[in-house]
Formats: structure tokens, sequence, C-alpha cells
């Protein structure tokens, strides 16, 4: 008799023959490789193995030896069922990692899932920040393009004004000259007027003088006095030269004075708006006052905002002139017109400003007239 122990499973007894009624084909019972344990349960099910779902029937016969046929099919059994426990086993054996990678996967579906949320909220964060940047931007232009407009009009002012004061100072200047000579003419005039009315008083005066002491005696006193007051005259007329002539060199120097202090205004009006327009003027005055730089540790570098990147993108250019390689920043200064620069090292600081140079331009421009009025 035999009965089923479990699935893939049948336990022979040799003492108790026994018989399966069946209506179909007894399946191949070859064992089959198996992904899962499941597979191998219903490769071989309780149905297989009694028919399409019939019940196991068993005859109790006399006992009788085995015929060879049954041993033949009983050894068969045993190693189909053997073979099948053994695929089984190893099914089992092979669900473990397949759960173990089915976990896995589920685990990085979910971080998948994650990066991707993540990845698409900074992809939204980045295009705000764009937007923002954007905006800055038209911001930033819109205020860049009205400064230089508005500096452009200043400079257009500047030079406007300038070039009128300059005409006026012309003009002025032309004016006083001509006066000055309209005037020492006028005086010569009147001095050669006075010098003949003088000379021909005299000889009246004489003339008549001879007429009552002699001719000769008063030829004599006539032409003395006409020489006393020739001499007179020629000294009034001297003194009034003089004076013309001083009056013509205060108006000069008035009138210089004025050109110096236009020309020393419109010098620093170029020099505060020229940098507007010519960055590479920052790179200049920086060039120079590195030029009188002695060797130093570390080197500070102060420039107005404008400024900046302009002198970051020249770094390298700057540090092959510097002994020593000593450290160097850049530092923003809002306290400085765009060109200027100010650098401060351990021993001390060069000035090299715009308002700095204006202020020694206007001195050397005093200084020079100082000396040609000397000569």
């Amino acid at each position: 008799m035999g009965r089923i122990i479990k699935a893939g499973q049948l336990e022979i007894n040799r003492n108790k023959p026994y018989k399966i009624e069946s209506k179909q084909a007894f399946p191949d019972l070859k064992p089959k490789k198996a992904t899962s344990g499941s597979r191998v349960f219903q490769a071989l099910s309780p149905e297989l193995l009694a028919g399409l779902g019939e019940q196991i029937k068993t005859f109790e016969t006399p006992e009788a030896p085995p015929s060879l046929e049954d041993e033949k099919l009983h050894e068969t059994m045993l190693n189909e069922a053997e073979s099948l426990k053994k695929t089984n086993e190893t099914a089992s054996e092979e669900d473990l990692p397949s759960e173990q990678e089915a976990k896995k996967q589920e685990t990085l579906s979910q971080n998948y899932e994650r990066k991707k949320l993540e990845l698409i909220k900074k992809e939204e964060n980045l295009k705000l920040r764009e937007a923002t940047i954007q905006k800055h931007e038209r911001a930033y232009y819109e205020l860049e393009k009205k400064f230089h407009e508005e500096t452009a009009e200043i400079r257009k002012n500047a030079e406007a004004e300038a070039a009128n004061t300059l005409k006026i100072a012309k003009e002025a200047a032309a004016s006083i000259m001509e006066s000055a000579k309209a005037e020492a003419e006028a005086i010569k005039k009147t001095i050669k007027i006075e010098e003949e009315s003088v000379k021909e008083k005299a000889y009246k005066e004489g003339y008549f003088l001879g007429e009552e002491k002699g001719i000769e005696a008063g030829e004599e006193q006539g032409r003395h006095e006409a020489e006393l007051d020739f001499k007179s005259l020629m000294q009034e007329a001297d003194m009034l030269i003089k004076e013309i002539q001083s009056s013509r060199t205060r108006i000069l120097k008035s009138a210089e004075e004025d050109m110096i202090k236009l020309v020393s205004a419109f010098a620093k009006a170029v020099l505060k708006t020229e940098p507007q327009f010519d960055r590479k003027i920052v790179l200049n005055n920086l060039d120079a006052a590195l030029a009188k730089l002695s060797q130093t540790e570390k080197l500070t570098v102060r420039i107005n905002i404008k400024d900046k990147a302009m002198c970051k993108d020249h770094k390298d250019k700057f540090m092959t002139k510097l002994t020593g390689k000593p450290e160097l920043e850049i530092v923003e200064d809002p306290g400085l017109l765009p060109g200027g620069i100010r650098l401060e090292t351990s021993s001390g600081a060069i000035d090299a400003t715009i308002e700095t140079q204006t202020a020694k331009l206007e001195e050397a421009l005093f200084e020079a007239y100082r000396l040609s009025m000397e000569q």
C-alpha cells in the first residue's frame, strides 16, 4: 500500500502492493529545474499522482513475492522521488537569493523614486534661481545703462561749460588787452598834445618876456621853463604809463590765474569721468603704483567695485611684476572713485586715487605758473 507523505514524495510498502486507477496517461515524471518551490509543488501535485482528482484506492492481497516489474517500478519511483527531493531543496536554496534580489530591487526602486523627486525639486529650485538671476541682471543692466547715460550727460555738460568758460575768459582777456592798448594810445596822444601846448605856451611866454627884458634873455628863460615843464610832463607820463602797465600786468595775472583754475577744474572733470568709459585706466594706475612698491610679504589692493572684475582677471600679470611673490588681496572700497588705487603693505601705503592725482595736477599747474611769472 502506498500513501502520499507530501508533495513530490510517496512512501512505498513492498509487502502491500497498490494500484492507481486513472483514465489518463501517467505524466512524464522526469525532474524539471524550477525557479521556486511552488513550481515544484505544482509539477507533482497530489492530483497528478491520483489522476484527475480521483481517490487513491488500495487493494489488500495476499502477500506474495514482488515481481520483476514491481521492483523496476519501485526503483524508478524511488529515484524520481529522490531527484524531486533534491530539486526541491535546490529550488528552495535558490529562492533565498531571489528574495534578497527582489528586496534589493525594491530598495533600489524606492531610492530611484526618491532621487527622482529630489532631482525634480532641485530643477525647480534651479529654475527659480535662474529667473531671479535674470531679473537681477536686467535690473543691473538698466542701472548701468542709466548710469552711463547720466555720466555721458554730465561729461557733455562739463565739456560745454568748460568750453564756454574758456571762451569767456579769452574774450575777457582780449577785451582787457584792447582796452589797455586804447588807453595807452590815448595817454600818448594826451601827452603829445600837452607837450605841444607847453612848448607853445613857453614860446609865447618867452616871446612876451623877451619884449620886456630882451629877446635873448626871454628866449633863454622860456627854454628853461619849457624844459622844466616838459620834464615834469614826461615824469607824469612815465608814472601814468607805469601805472597802466602795472594795471595790465595785474589784469593779465588775474586772468591767467582764472585760466589755471579753469584748466584745473576741466582736468579734474576729465580724470573723474574718463575712468567710467575707459576701464583700462585702473590697470595703468595699478601698474604705475606697483612700480613704486618695494618688497613685501602681503599686499592689499583697494579699488572701486566696478574695477574689481578687471583687476582680478589681470591678477596673474601683476604678480609677475612683484618680487618675493607676496600674498595679494584685492578688496573693493566704496570710498574710491573708479580708476583710483590704494596699495597697503606692512610698511606703508601708496595713494594713487583720483583725488590725489587731481590735487597733484593742480599743484603742478600753479607751480608752473609761478615760475613763469618770476621769469
